[in-house]
Formats: C-alpha cells, structure tokens, sequence
C-alpha cells in the first residue's frame, strides 16, 4: 500500500487527473488509497474523471487548467476544499455532491447564474469561503454581485477575501426571514 497524502506537480503538462506520480499506470490512482490532498496547478488538464479512484480526497488544487465540467467531482463527496481557479468552467454541476465542502474558489471561470449558485451550494452548511471575481457574476453587475451572492448562499462569511456576517434568526423570525429572503431572491436573482 502507498502512504503518499499529498500529490503536488506543476506545469506538467498532464491531461487527465489519472496516473500521476508515482502511481503504477495500469491502477491509476486507486493505488493512492491515503491520498487527501492533490495540487496540480497549470498542467492542461481537462477531465477530473480520475477522481473516482479517491473519494476520501479533502483538498483539490486545481486551478489554471482547462476544465470545462465539475461533475466528476460527485465521486468525492469528503471534498473541503475546492479550487479551480481559472478554468473555463460554465457551471457549477457536481459540487451539490460535496456534504462537506468549506472553501470554493472560482476566481475567473465563467459561471453567471446565481439561480445555480443557489442549487448547487445552497444546502452546504460547512461553506464559509467563496471567491468568483473576474467571473460573469461578479462582471455584470459588480455593485450588487457581493450581495447577490449573500441571497443565494446565506452560510458563507466570506466573499472573495471579504468579511460578511451570516444570516442567522430566531425560530421566531425564521417564516418573516424566509419570506423576505425569498422576495429578494425573486428579484434580484433571476
């Protein structure tokens, strides 16, 4: 059995999340079964399909590739920490899988609807940062983007590198909260 926690490989030029140092390349990274974290920045990478072999990965550092989709990332739901930075990613499908998820960063990928911000991480009580500058989101309307994003994912406290308190009521105020929370919704993120 392989001990190796981390994988680490810059400008490698590599393709596929599969297969990478040090793994026997005919079991891929089933053979990393401790692997947690993978950091493998700028190496041209446009399939995430390699991630089945690890679903008790923690930490994906992924950013300058050339993803184009998130959904193989339902095959490692104990994800915490996500980054895909630049990348040319339009949606955010996949990461509804991710229970556990604390820290998304999408700095300039090209996701531009807040109405899917809300269905993919609305639910993930464990996520407190968030980075989509340089995104369509935050480009179409940089004065209320940082709001917006509040509407749609009240649990998180921070927003690219901004400090915000979370939304947090009363059993009380929870049915007035609701609805005004869901009237703000309607018109500001559709």
């Amino acid at each position: 059995m392989v001990k190796t926690k981390s994988l680490s490989s810059r400008y490698d030029r590599t393709e596929t999340v599969s297969n990478q140092h040090g793994a026997d390349k005919s079991k891929g990274l089933s053979t990393l079964t401790k692997l947690k974290t993978i950091s493998i920045q700028a190496n041209r990478i446009t399939s995430l399909d390699g991630l089945k072999e690890i679903p008790q990965l923690e930490e994906l550092y992924i950013s300058d590739n050339l993803l184009t989709s998130l959904e193989p990332l339902s095959h490692a739901p104990e994800l915490k920490i996500l980054d895909v930075q630049n990348n040319p990613i339009t949606s955010l499908r996949g990461v509804s899988a991710l229970a556990h998820i604390e820290n998304l960063w999408a700095t300039g990928c090209k996701l531009e609807s807040f109405n899917e911000l809300e269905k993919e991480l609305g639910d993930k009580k464990e996520l407190s940062e968030v980075y989509f500058e340089a995104t369509p989101l935050q480009k179409s309307n940089p004065v209320l983007y940082r709001n917006k994003v509040r509407l749609a994912l009240p649990q998180v406290s921070k927003i690219d590198a901004s400090k915000y308190p979370t939304f947090e009521c009363s059993s009380n105020d929870t049915k007035k909260s609701y609805s005004i929370r869901e009237s703000l919704k309607s018109q500001y993120l559709s």
